[in-house]
């Protein structure tokens, strides 16, 4: 801790961050439940436990992969189109998370850079799909597709 930097942190908690362990319990069980009281203090709803390696998966598929989405649509439009003119609430929606701090994120996808080049792999794999049922005009294949979508999507709404 960086002495020159706390003239506004109180008293106490500035020995609780000098002093961690007389303030802490010893066991780690103890530490998780600690823990665990200050998340729903401050509002979350539940805890999911998980290891560190589903997490890094999980994260690269829920929010590495959308931001690499929302860029790579951003960064694939021909800016003579002057897309923003004629953008409606999809391409707004879709692209929202490409407003990116681009030093953070560069750092967060080296740091997941496996997990990441797995999910973009399988997301790829299945746009050449769609785009090989969208070429052949494969109607009931499209269909199945976007009910298969649907139903997916309307049940993280729950």
């Amino acid at each position: 801790l960086n002495m020159e930097h706390t003239a506004l942190i109180p008293a106490d908690v500035k020995e609780q961050l000098l002093n961690p362990q007389s303030y802490f319990p010893d066991s780690l069980a103890d530490n998780v439940l600690l823990l665990q009281a200050i998340i729903y203090k401050l509002g979350f709803k539940r805890i999911i436990r998980i290891s560190s390696g589903f997490h890094d998966q999980i994260i690269a598929f829920t929010s590495h992969l959308p931001h690499v989405m929302a860029v790579s649509l951003i960064n694939s439009d021909v800016e003579a189109r002057n897309t923003e003119i004629y953008m409606g609430g999809s391409y707004r929606d879709a692209t929202r998370v490409a407003d990116i701090n681009e030093d953070l994120w560069t750092e967060l996808f080296l740091g997941n850079k496996e997990n990441l080049l797995e999910v973009i792999d399988d997301f790829m794999a299945e746009m050449g799909r769609f785009r090989e049922d969208l070429a052949k005009g494969d109607r009931v294949a499209l269909n199945k597709r976007l009910k298969r979508a649907t139903k997916r999507r309307r049940r993280l709404n729950k």
